[in-house]
């Protein structure tokens, strides 16, 4: 095998790498799974080359039929580009409710880190959508997430039902970067889209970090992820994550 043909591999390996991993960010959420995925995949089109079963112009996406391209679902964002039909009785703000609360029936049910003394479900806790005030973290009363190792940190919270969400709110304490991501599959947490995505100031002293997201058209959700994409200490805290709008009767 040639020189040119060695750096094509390796240039192409690199490609794939890259579209593996993106294929895998919202139907994976265990990020160990994807790594050894993506590696695994990835070294096994190229050992195919190597041994003469491919040519060098083959790809792991086309051996194992990964499109080059992979379309977020429709609603990207955050909504589609159709109007959403609004039940008018929730036409008012006043009417909303937290829907990813624990009170009503929502859970966490993958995280990336957990301190017993600090649960990532204490993240749901808070039930109003009125008040957004924060605990203190170093009470050890739980009243907060604190991540553990490195960044992204993710929470990933179950609905009860679909829902249509018009507003979303973090509370959190040296967050850098965070984004905010909806499923609306009923039955599995996969094919997800980003909502919003925030790179976050630096807040002075004991003073939380509060983004608030509001939306035009609701955003339907079935799962709702919150992943800190980077911070500026070695550790995050979040207070809590609000989704505020109704449930949909079925």
């Amino acid at each position: 095998m040639t020189s040119a043909s060695l750096k094509r591999i390796s240039l192409r390996w690199w490609a794939d790498c890259c579209r593996v991993w993106k294929w895998t960010t919202n139907r994976i959420p265990n990020q160990t799974v994807r790594i050894y995925l993506t590696l695994t995949l990835s070294l096994a089109a190229v050992d195919s080359v190597w041994c003469g079963h491919l040519s060098a112009d083959c790809t792991v996406c086309g051996l194992f039929h990964i499109p080059a391209d992979v379309k977020k679902p429709s609603g990207g964002g955050g909504g589609s580009a159709a109007a959403v039909k609004i039940d008018p009785k929730y036409a008012d703000p006043s009417s909303w409710i937290n829907v990813s609360a624990r009170s009503n029936g929502s859970v966490v049910s993958f995280n990336s880190s957990i301190d017993k003394r600090f649960p990532p479900s204490a993240v749901i806790e808070t039930s109003s959508v009125s008040s957004h005030s924060h605990h203190d973290s170093k009470s050890g009363a739980g009243g907060c997430w604190l991540t553990t190792g490195m960044y992204p940190q993710e929470v990933l919270i179950q609905l009860p039902k679909l829902a249509h969400v018009f507003r979303f709110h973090v509370s959190m304490k040296h967050v850098k970067k965070v984004t905010v991501l909806r499923c609306e599959n009923p039955s599995v947490p996969i094919g997800f889209d980003t909502v919003f995505e925030s790179e976050c100031g630096e807040a002075v002293g004991d003073a939380p970090q509060e983004e608030t997201q509001s939306k035009e058209q609701p955003v339907l959700c079935r799962y709702l992820k919150l992943r800190i994409d980077s911070g500026y200490e070695d550790f995050a805290v979040v207070y809590s994550f609000t989704a505020e709008g109704y449930f949909i009767d079925q």
